[in-house]
């Protein structure tokens, strides 16, 4: 969570309009850690530039740790929600 603090920047068009709210994010952790197939849930689109904000910033993130079954690294689904407040919110420029 704090990466994406640091990282997240409000789009202007959202912050004009004072669009706030969550989108889920949902996305792979790939054996070596990369992530993959980041995408909004279905009926979580909050607003299409902060859906897009929410893609970048976590598909910026370094290499996660990957899921293991036994000792063996294997592919795993993740959702994660992506919180926009305007309160204290760095945006874009």
């Amino acid at each position: 969570m704090k990466f994406i603090s640091d990282n997240i920047r409000y789009p202007k068009d959202a912050w004009k309009i004072e669009k706030q709210g969550k989108v889920i994010c949902r996305f792979v952790v790939e054996k070596d850690g990369r992530l993959s197939d980041i995408h909004i849930l279905e009926g979580d689109s909050l607003y299409p530039s902060l859906d897009k904000e929410a893609i970048r910033v976590i598909s910026s993130f370094p290499k996660w740790h990957p899921g293991t079954m036994g000792k063996k690294a294997v592919r795993t689904g993740f959702s994660l929600p992506v919180i926009f407040r305007m309160r204290g919110a760095k945006v874009q420029e």
